[in-house]
Parts: C-alpha cells; sequence; structure tokens
C-alpha cells in the first residue's frame, strides 16, 4: 500500500508558484505464521533475526518461539502472502498457518 503526501502550491513573494511536491511512502504488509522450530536453533534464530531481505522481498521482524513446544512464531514484512510461503519454501519449511496482520507499533 502507498500513501502519497502533496503540499499545497505556494506563491512566493515574486509572483512564482512554488510546484506541487509529491512524496510517496510505501508500507509493506506484516504477517505472522507458525511452524515447527526444528531444524532451527535458538542460534540459528538469533542470526535470521537481523539478515536483509531475501530475494522475494521478505524481512524479519520479530521471531518468537518456543523449544520445548518446537513451534516458531515469525512476524515478517513482505510484499504478499506469496513471498511468505517462497520464504519458507526455501528453507523447505510448510507452515502450519499465515496470517496478514497489523501492528500498533506500525
Amino acid at each position: 500500500m502507498a500513501l502519497l503526501y502533496f503540499s499545497l502550491p505556494k506563491m512566493s513573494m515574486f509572483g512564482k508558484v512554488w510546484p506541487i511536491i509529491t512524496e510517496e511512502v510505501t508500507t509493506v504488509p506484516k504477517f505472522i505464521d507458525t511452524h515447527p522450530m526444528k531444524p532451527f536453533s535458538a542460534d540459528v534464530l538469533s542470526k535470521l533475526q537481523n539478515a536483509p531481505p531475501d530475494e522475494f522481498g521478505v524481512t524479519h521482524h520479530d521471531i518468537l518461539f518456543s523449544e520445548k513446544d518446537n513451534k516458531i512464531y515469525c512476524v515478517l514484512d513482505a510484499p504478499n502472502l506469496e513471498a511468505i510461503e517462497k520464504h519458507h519454501a526455501k528453507a523447505n519449511i510448510k507452515c502450519d498457518s499465515i496470517h496478514e496482520v497489523k501492528s500498533t507499533r506500525g
């Protein structure tokens, strides 16, 4: 989703009109998914947390996990659901669920 911001034309004291300035701010959708923790370790997850965007445009916003329950909850920024599926398929992971969500943090 792209948000557009406009400034109104302004006239200077010399009679010139300043152009309309347009700025586009893109917000990337956020998703949460769940899947088994194995084969990942806590150390691997810590490294993945700060990984740059992958070739599908997916970045890790947060990774929550329970070794005891063998469960990972990924909060990801991605362009779409298909990118999330490809991101996990590359790691040979099948998600139990994927949901698009919003955050109070932005």
